[in-house]
């Protein structure tokens, strides 16, 4: 089973709401870490605006989304990991293939970003923002994937890239085996981040788990990406 080894510490974390009829996903705000701790501010535009239509009204301890907030925010963020004192803790890490030796190392920020911390009892996720790394792994989860049929297995490489064409979201990333096989989208709130690693050329994925019901099946992909890789292929 391949292994998260090389853990980069996020510069933010995006929250994302799911709208539980549609299942769509928008950004509402960002957790950011400040010298006196961390800060969650909702995000204005579009995405809080049409979440608002669809019944967002603010998580439930930071409920105001004009207020930024400043106490307790880390504190009730991290009771949605399990407590690294739990016996099944290292089967946690296991899921999201970070290795077992990162368990006392890996921030709760950190790991919040890692494992988007979804819980079922609500629509809320974390979406880790890197900035200034030259050696990047994480894990993500194909979007969409139930829309697209069964066309994957563990082990297979896949490649991203843009989709302009794309009626409901311009900016979406398409997931593909390599012999063009659509599997899904990257999710929404990492599409900047990946357009970015894209134009670098760099960036690679491999499908390391596939689970869920049959109706909705899950896809974990692990992507790398490696700048100094990028810059030697330009150099050549």
């Amino acid at each position: 089973m391949r292994k998260l080894k090389h853990i980069v510490e996020p510069e933010s974390l995006l929250m994302s709401w799911q709208d539980p009829v549609s299942r769509s996903r928008y950004i509402v705000g960002q957790v950011t870490r400040e010298k006196a701790g961390y800060c969650l501010r909702y995000l204005p535009g579009e995405d809080l605006d049409i979440a608002g239509e669809k019944g967002f009204k603010g998580y439930p301890a930071f409920p105001d989304c004009n207020e930024a907030y400043r106490l307790g925010v880390m504190e009730s963020f991290a009771t949605r990991l399990p407590p690294r004192s739990r016996e099944d803790f290292d089967k946690y890490l296991d899921y999201w293939h970070i290795d077992r030796t990162l368990k006392d190392k890996i921030s709760d920020f950190a790991l919040l970003g890692y494992t988007g911390a979804a819980l079922p009892r609500d629509g809320f996720r974390f979406i880790p923002v890197f900035l200034n790394f030259a050696h990047l792994e994480f894990i993500v989860e194909v979007a969409g994937h139930r829309y697209q049929g069964d066309v994957s297995s563990p082990g297979e490489m896949v490649r991203f890239s843009t989709e302009p064409d794309n009626l409901h979201d311009q900016k979406a990333i398409r997931v593909e085996t390599l012999d063009g096989c659509k599997l899904g989208y990257v999710m929404h709130g990492l599409n900047r981040q990946f357009t970015e690693w894209l134009m670098a050329g760099c960036l690679s994925g491999e499908i390391v788990r596939i689970n869920g019901a049959s109706e909705r099946p899950v896809v974990l992909v692990c992507v790398e990406y490696e700048r100094e890789a990028c810059s030697l292929a330009k150099a050549g």
